[in-house]
């Protein structure tokens, strides 16, 4: 594994040496991703602590030389998260026509960051709790995005549709969360025609602002 030189405080970059082919760093591609994590510790700064504090350290974004399908098994996602300090980056991030998606995507890290953050706070409980009050939406209506496939224009309570508030077109809590974690970075929701929130927004919102101060102390 070949480590590039730290450029930034919050998160470093890291190769696999034994790719096919050979992988760099390009400059666009780290200001994309450090631009995400400078987001997330502004975020974070809300409810006193930062960054370095609830991932206990840098995380690493990792080019593996993979595509998705290959580590994955699914097909066309970009990256994972692989702990609280790892993010693996796959060669899905440049498309059919040679475009690098990543570069200018800030949306993209900051949704691994949000499942990186579930493994910093060292339970599972963000997700059994999203999961919980969800299983209340009958009474509640609280937003529960269905199971794939999923409509491509649902927003579902989430600032817009895939794939830019929303990274996953998945039902899972977790990816849910993820997209949430997201939403609450940048304090972005559902609106009406009116321009304040939707129901299915505002429901979102309270829920992550209620609970991430707590969850931002409970790492060891």
């Amino acid at each position: 594994m070949k480590k590039h030189p730290e450029c930034d405080p919050l998160v470093n970059f890291t190769v696999n040496d034994d790719a096919e082919t050979e992988l760099e760093w390009t400059f666009a591609e780290q200001m994309t991703i450090m631009s995400s994590a400078a987001m997330v510790d502004f975020a974070l700064m809300r409810d006193g602590t930062t960054f370095l504090e609830v991932y206990h350290g840098q995380v690493t974004f990792h080019k593996t030389g993979q595509t998705c399908e290959a580590a994955t098994t699914f097909a066309g996602c970009w990256g994972r998260s692989t702990g609280r300090n790892s993010v693996e980056v796959f060669t899905d991030i440049v498309n059919a026509n040679g475009l690098n998606q990543l570069i200018g995507d800030v949306h993209w890290a900051i949704h691994e960051l949000g499942h990186s953050f579930v493994s910093a706070v060292g339970s599972s409980l963000p997700i059994d709790m999203l999961t919980i009050v969800q299983s209340w939406a009958p009474l509640t209506n609280f937003p529960d995005r269905p199971l794939t496939p999923n409509d491509p224009d649902g927003k579902w309570g989430f600032a817009g549709p895939r794939w830019g508030w929303q990274r996953s077109d998945q039902g899972r809590a977790s990816e849910e969360f993820a997209d949430m974690y997201l939403g609450w970075v940048y304090n972005e929701w559902e609106t009406t025609v009116g321009g304040g929130w939707s129901k299915a927004g505002q429901m979102r919102a309270d829920f992550m602002n209620t609970y991430m101060s707590m969850w931002v102390n409970m790492g060891d």
